[in-house]
């Protein structure tokens, strides 16, 4: 495997395909594959970060959204992906509630980053960065919204 690359083992086979990650194909067409191939969860969520750094934000929402139900969970500790997975999407949607003006959009977006901690929260209860990453979110929604927010957690 290249530096630059990531591989999707092909299920039943030892048989790989191998993606540069400096040439991403079209999101969907790695979501197929993703989907197909039951790929482990972990390149899902490496493959999402890499959208994510090239700039292709939807892609990277929609692979770790499609990762929830579809990745492959027949690995040791894949409870520590699934978590990884859903943290990195609330973090996601922390920063873009972060950044919205719109106080409804902002709202929706906190509620969004909030149902995922709550799902990680229950695969993993006492993870510290999960504790520190729910904890600034509930901070910095109690100070947008006013401190009624806190009673819908």
């Amino acid at each position: 495997m290249a530096a630059g690359s990531i591989e999707i083992p092909l299920r039943d086979t030892d048989e790989v395909i191998e993606l540069d990650l400096d040439q991403l194909p079209e999101g969907d067409e790695v979501l197929s594959i993703l989907r197909q191939e039951v790929a482990p969860l972990h390149i899902w969520v490496t493959l999402a970060l890499e959208y994510y750094k090239s700039n292709y934000v939807e892609d990277f929402v929609k692979i770790l959204d499609a990762s929830r139900t579809d990745a492959g969970l027949d690995y040791p500790n894949f409870e520590r992906d699934q978590m990884r997975a859903l943290d990195t999407l609330a973090a996601f949607y922390v920063q873009k509630a972060h950044k919205e003006k719109n106080k409804d959009k902002k709202r929706e977006l906190f509620t969004q980053a909030t149902l995922l901690y709550t799902t990680a929260d229950k695969i993993i209860m006492y993870d510290q960065l999960k504790l520190i990453s729910f904890s600034i979110i509930t901070v910095i929604s109690a100070h947008k919204f006013g401190f009624s927010f806190l009673e819908t957690l």
